[in-house]
C-alpha cells in the first residue's frame, strides 16, 4: 500500500473506532510544562556541572558563569537547558537543547579578550533549530558579540536582549509573534554601527516532549507487516535457509502471529522509536537504534529530535520492526510480568522511580494502547502520568501544545482514568539491547529464547474466543488461566482498535519442566481453529473444528512435548502438524490428517525424542483410527515430500512412524508399535 494511502487509512481508523476505544487523548491545556522551577543556586550548580563536561579553558568557564549570573532567572533556566539535554527534559524544555557537538563548537569560541570586540559581528544561526515560541527565549549564535549588541526581529529590536558570551546572545520572542510564520533575525552592534547578515527563525507552538521526542506522524495500522521487516528483526539465518527460502517454522509463526501484530495500530513500535531516537539525538547513544530496521537511514534523517523523521515507507518499516518485538523475548515476559504484578498505584510509583533515579522515560500499557510517560506530577490525590500519546502528534500550530495528554491515578481509590482507559501498568523499554529472539521451536536453534533448563518457558497460542478455561497438572486455574502458577499472558498493544479476533491469544508458562496445561474452549463455534505449542523440540499444532475444544499439553520443556485430545471426535480434529528444526540446514514436518474413526476416547500425539518420527497413541478400547500421514523435509534448494502414508492406529498402542532415512524420504519407513503406559493418556 502506498505510504500516503496507508496514512489515510490510519486516520480513518481513528474516526471509525473513536466511539468504542480510546484513540485520541483528552485535552488538558492547563498541563503545559511538567517543569521544576529551580533556584538560582541550583541553576548555577547545574551550569557548572554542564560546563565541566565540555573542553573549555578555566578562564572561559569563569566568564560564562559570571555573565550567566546576571541573567534573569527564567532566562538562566533556558540557557542552562541549552547546554544540558537531561536538564532540558527535566525542565520541560527539550526543544532548546543544543546537540552536544554544536554546544562544544559554540563554547570553544568563547573568548575573554577584547580583540573580538574590534571584529565584525557575525550571526551564524538562531537556536533552537526546532523553532521559537511566542514569549520564550531563543539564542543568537555567532562570533564577536559584545554586551551592547541588540537582537532584531524583522528589523525591530527584540523585547529583551541578554548578552552571555561573545558567541551567544539570548533574546525574548514577542508574545504577538504568529504561529507558523518565519521571522528574520539580525544582531546589531551600535558601537560599530553594523548589523549582521540575516538568519531566520520559525515561530511554532511550544513543543514540549511530543514536539521534539514524539513522531510527527500519527499511529497507523497495517494488516500485513512484510516478511522483509520480519527478516530484519530476527536475522535472515533464523527465518530463511541459506538460499533465501523460508523456513517452515518461521513461516508458520509469521502467518499466525507476527504479520498482523500491527493490524489495528503500531503504538508499541511508535513509542519505542520515540524513546530510542531521544537517546540517539539528545544523549548521543548510537546503540539506541540497534534492531531498528533501516537504522542507518533513520539515524541520518533525524536532526534535533524524533519529530524531524519524515513519514514514508522507510520510517513506517522502522516502526514496524519494533512493533513485533513486544511479543517475543526479552520484552514479552517483562511486560506480562509487570501487568500481572502492578496496580494503578504501583505503576505510578514505578514510573516516578525510573524518572527520578535513572532519568529514563517508561512505556505504559493501557491494555490496548502503548504510550510513553516522560514525567509525573502530584496534585493532591491526583497522581498524574504525563504522556506522549502517538495517536495525538504535535503540530507547529497546535493550540493544545505542548503536552496536553495525561492519565491520573486517584491515590485514595486506586482508580485510573485516561479517556476510556481505566487501568495502566509501566515497564522498562530499555531492556532490549540484543537481537530479539523467536519463540522456542521456531528457527534453526534449540533456542534459549524462553529460558533454559528448569527455568525454560513454553509458549501456547490459542484461539481468541470467549470462555477460555486453563488448568494445570494440579487442577489449579480456571477462567482465562487465573490461578495457574507461572502462567503469563502476552497481549499486544496496537492502539487504533481492539486486537483482531483472528489474532491468537499468547500464553507463556514459566519453569515448565514437569508441568502440563489443559485448555477448554466451550465456545469455539465450529470453525477450524489452531492451538499451537512452541517448545524446545519444535512446534506442535492442532487444527480443530468442533464447537467445544479440549486439549492437554504435557511433557513440556522436553524435546517431545505431547498433545492429548480427550475427545478427538467432539473436538473435530482435522490435522496434527509437527515441525522440528534440525540445525541450520534442515527442518522436518510430520503431518497427520484425513482422520476417520475418531470418537470420544483420548488420542495423543508427540514428536519422538530423537526428532525423527511422530508418535500417536489411542486409548484402550477405542475403535481403530485411520489417518493419512505426510512427511516433508525442507532444506536449502527446496523440499522433499512423501505425501500419502495411510496408517491404522490400534487401540491402546503407541505407534512411532517416520522414515528410516530423512535424506531419502521415498525409502523404507520406520513403523514401531508397542504398548504404552497409561500415564501417556491422562485426561486433561
Amino acid at each position: 500500500m502506498p505510504h500516503l494511502l496507508k496514512r489515510s487509512v490510519a486516520l480513518l481508523l481513528v474516526l471509525v473506532c473513536a466511539t468504542g476505544l480510546a484513540l485520541a487523548a483528552p485535552r488538558n491545556p492547563s498541563l503545559l510544562r511538567p517543569t521544576a522551577q529551580l533556584s538560582a543556586q541550583a541553576l548555577k550548580l547545574n551550569l557548572a556541572n554542564a560546563l565541566q563536561t565540555y573542553k573549555l579553558a578555566p578562564a572561559a568557564r569563569e566568564r560564562l558563569t559570571a555573565t550567566y549570573g546576571q541573567l534573569p532567572l527564567d532566562v538562566q533556566q533556558t540557557a542552562a537547558a541549552m547546554l544540558d539535554p537531561k536538564l532540558a527534559d527535566a525542565l520541560g524544555l527539550p526543544g532548546v537543547a543544543f546537540p552536544r557537538a554544536k554546544a562544544q563548537a559554540v563554547l570553544e569560541r568563547v573568548d575573554i579578550s577584547l580583540v573580538r570586540a574590534l571584529l565584525k559581528v557575525r550571526l551564524t544561526e538562531v537556536a533552537p533549530a526546532s523553532g521559537g515560541t511566542p514569549g520564550d527565549v531563543a539564542a543568537a549564535v555567532g562570533d564577536n558579540f559584545t554586551n551592547d549588541c541588540i537582537v532584531q526581529i524583522n528589523g525591530a529590536a527584540a523585547p529583551n536582549t541578554y548578552y552571555w558570551a561573545n558567541t551567544l546572545i539570548l533574546f525574548r520572542i514577542p508574545d504577538t509573534a504568529t504561529l507558523g510564520s518565519t521571522v528574520n533575525i539580525t544582531v546589531h552592534k551600535p558601537s560599530a554601527s553594523e548589523t549582521s547578515a540575516v538568519r531566520t527563525l520559525k515561530i511554532v507552538a511550544e513543543r514540549g516532549y511530543r514536539g521534539v521526542h514524539g513522531l510527527s506522524f500519527p499511529n497507523f495500522g497495517d494488516p500485513n507487516i512484510s516478511w522483509s521487516v520480519y527478516r530484519s528483526c530476527f536475522g535472515q539465518s533464523n527465518v530463511e535457509f541459506a538460499d533465501g527460502t523460508h523456513r517452515p517454522s518461521a513461516q508458520t509463526w509469521y502467518d499466525s502471529t507476527y504479520k498482523t501484530i500491527g493490524q489495528n495500530g503500531n503504538c508499541y513500535g511508535m513509542s519505542q522509536l520515540s524513546l530510542r531516537l531521544r537517546e540517539f539525538t539528545h544523549y548521543g547513544n548510537t546503540s539506541a537504534l540497534s534492531n531498528v530496521m533501516h537504522a542507518d537511514w533513520v539515524g541520518s534523517n533525524v536532526t534535533w529530535g524524533a519529530w524531524t523523521l519524515a513519514w514514508n515507507t522507510t520510517s513506517m518499516e522502522a516502526v514496524e520492526s519494533l512493533q513485533g518485538q513486544q511479543a517475543v523475548e526479552p520484552m514479552a515476559t517483562h511486560i506480562a510480568t509487570q501487568r500481572a504484578n502492578q496496580d494503578n498505584k504501583t505503576a505510578w510509583d514505578y514510573a516516578r522511580n525510573m524518572l527520578n533515579t535513572q532519568g529514563q522515560s517508561v512505556q505504559n500499557t493501557l491494555y490496548g494502547h502503548a504510550v510513553v510517560t516522560f514525567a509525573t506530577e502530584v496534585d493532591g490525590t491526583s497522581h498524574k502520568f504525563c504522556f506522549y500519546d502517538n495517536n495525538n502528534p504535535y503540530t507547529e500550530t497546535d493550540t493544545d501544545a505542548p503536552d496536553p495528554d495525561h492519565g491520573v491515578t486517584n491515590w485514595n481509590t486506586g482508580s485510573f482514568s485516561y479517556y476510556t482507559y481505566w487501568r495502566t501498568r509501566c515497564y522498562d523499554p530499555h531492556l532490549l539491547t540484543g537481537q530479539p529472539l523467536l519463540p522456542a521451536g521456531v528457527g534453526p536453534a534449540d533456542s534459549a529464547a524462553e529460558g533454559s533448563g528448569a527455568t525454560r518457558a513454553v509458549r501456547f497460542e490459542v484461539p481468541r474466543v470467549a470462555g477460555l478455561i486453563i488448568t494445570d497438572e494440579a487442577g489449579r486455574g480456571g477462567a482465562e488461566g487465573a490461578g495457574v502458577p507461572g502462567l503469563l499472558e502476552v497481549e499486544p498493544e496496537m492502539g487504533l482498535g481492539p486486537v483482531p479476533a483472528t489474532f491468537p491469544r499468547i500464553f507463556l508458562l514459566q519453569q515448565a519442566a514437569g508441568r502440563s496445561l489443559n485448555f477448554t474452549i466451550p465456545n469455539a463455534g465450529g470453525q477450524t481453529r489452531q492451538l499451537t505449542c512452541f517448545s524446545r523440540g519444535g512446534m506442535l499444532q492442532l487444527s480443530l473444528s468442533g464447537a467445544s475444544l479440549r486439549v492437554g499439553f504435557s511433557q513440556l520443556a522436553q524435546l517431545n512435548a505431547q498433545a492429548t485430545l480427550p475427545d478427538p471426535g467432539g473436538s473435530g480434529l482435522q490435522q496434527i502438524r509437527i515441525i522440528a528444526s534440525i540445525g541450520q540446514a534442515e527442518e522436518r514436518q510430520l503431518q497427520g490428517d484425513s482422520f476417520t474413526g475418531l470418537g470420544a476416547t483420548p488420542l495423543a500425539a508427540s514428536l519422538s525424542a530423537d526428532r525423527s518420527a511422530i508418535e500417536l497413541l489411542s486409548a484402550p478400547g477405542a475403535q481403530p483410527i485411520r489417518l493419512r500421514l505426510q512427511l516433508r523435509r525442507f532444506h536449502p534448494g527446496g523440499a522433499d515430500t512423501r505425501p500419502d502414508i495411510q496408517q491404522l492406529l490400534t487401540a491402546g498402542q503407541l505407534h512411532r512412524i517416520g522414515p528410516l532415512n530423512w535424506a531419502a524420504l521415498g525409502g523404507q519407513l520406520r513403523l514401531e508399535q508397542m504398548v504404552a503406559p497409561p500415564s501417556r493418556l491422562q485426561r486433561p
